[in-house]
């Protein structure tokens, strides 16, 4: 793991969170963005952000839809568009 990804991990949960790694970090197939799987995640590398906000976790689950979508075995209008954060549907996470 690079110490970016390392330091992500240990911070927010390290294997009982992501799984343990299952590849080496490096480019993306031509995209040119730096990643790594975990066995319950993907930690994608955004030196163009803040440092607090570099590494990211892919979104696995849209990820997948579209593949499946992309291959005819699932109707792509099924994906709903997502949500604001704090908000499930029309209702607020919190009362202010």
């Amino acid at each position: 793991m690079i110490y970016a990804f390392l330091s992500f991990f240990d911070d927010n949960g390290g294997a009982e969170m992501f799984g343990y790694p299952i590849s080496e970090y490096g480019p993306e197939n031509g995209k040119g963005r730096i990643v790594q799987y975990f066995q319950r995640a993907r930690m994608e590398w955004y030196p163009e952000l803040a440092p607090e906000q570099r590494v990211q976790l892919a979104d696995l689950g849209s990820i997948h839809f579209d593949l499946l979508a992309a291959q005819g075995k699932v109707d792509p209008a099924l994906k709903k568009p997502l949500a604001a954060p704090g908000i499930i549907g029309d209702v607020p996470l919190s009362v202010k």
